[in-house]
């Protein structure tokens, strides 16, 4: 079942400037261009600017996905999105994905999932790192793509990991999926936005600069980091 709360009359999507592109979270995603991937029977609200997913019955499904073709070739990208869980951290150790935020396509992704403890972010090589979040608020989540030369991910504002990119993304086959799905013993998601596009100009060159100087120094100070799932 479907439970719209509250519906603002305005559309989610605003073009910001440099051609970015958000959803605020005040109508169902569908209505703001997102293909919804929906099963059983989740209960989907809007509070005052928040999409809240529930999910508390097997086979319970909410995603949403958007192709971001139009932006292939694009020197920066950036994909920036703000989001609460309850889910149990011990679902990440099992491999769930109680609520997550996928970039994908042509074989390169950025797969980020959440619980309420831990964000986990999978990179393109499948090696991952899991960092510790404050439970019960939400958090904003970031990543930057400078063409092939480095990636970003930021967590509140703060640089949690940077490296150097599989390849160029997005390509004309790119897509964004979030979204939740249940998972014993099930769980409640809020979103606040989901925004993305090319960053704006002038912070491209100094966020380049300051990301590269931050990944030699990461891994001189740490050169085996990583770890792969296989």
């Amino acid at each position: 079942m479907i439970r719209t709360v509250a519906i603002s009359v305005l559309m989610a999507i605003d073009l910001l400037p440099a051609g970015v592109i958000q959803f605020n979270g005040d109508v169902p995603p569908q209505q703001a261009g997102w293909t919804p991937l929906l099963h059983g029977s989740p209960e989907i609200e809007i509070n005052s600017g928040v999409l809240t997913q529930i999910f508390d019955a097997p086979g319970d499904q909410a995603f949403y996905n958007r192709s971001i073709g139009e932006f292939a070739g694009a020197p920066t990208f950036f994909a920036e999105w703000r989001m609460q869980t309850d889910a149990p951290a011990s679902l990440l150790d099992t491999f769930q994905i109680p609520t997550g935020f996928v970039l994908s396509g042509n074989g390169i992704f950025y797969h980020f999932v959440f619980s309420d403890t831990e964000a986990l972010f999978l990179r393109f090589d499948l090696s991952f790192d899991r960092y510790p979040i404050e439970p019960g608020i939400m958090h904003t989540y970031r990543i930057e793509l400078f063409g092939e030369d480095l990636y970003r991910f930021l967590v509140d504002g703060s640089l949690v990991d940077s490296g150097v990119p599989d390849g160029p993304y997005p390509t004309i086959a790119s897509e964004i999926i979030w979204g939740g799905e249940f998972d014993v013993p099930g769980h409640t998601d809020h979103w606040d936005y989901v925004t993305y596009g090319a960053i704006p100009e002038p912070a491209t060159g100094l966020l380049l600069l300051a990301g590269l100087s931050s990944l030699i120094l990461r891994r001189k100070a740490n050169p085996s980091r990583h770890r792969s799932l296989i």
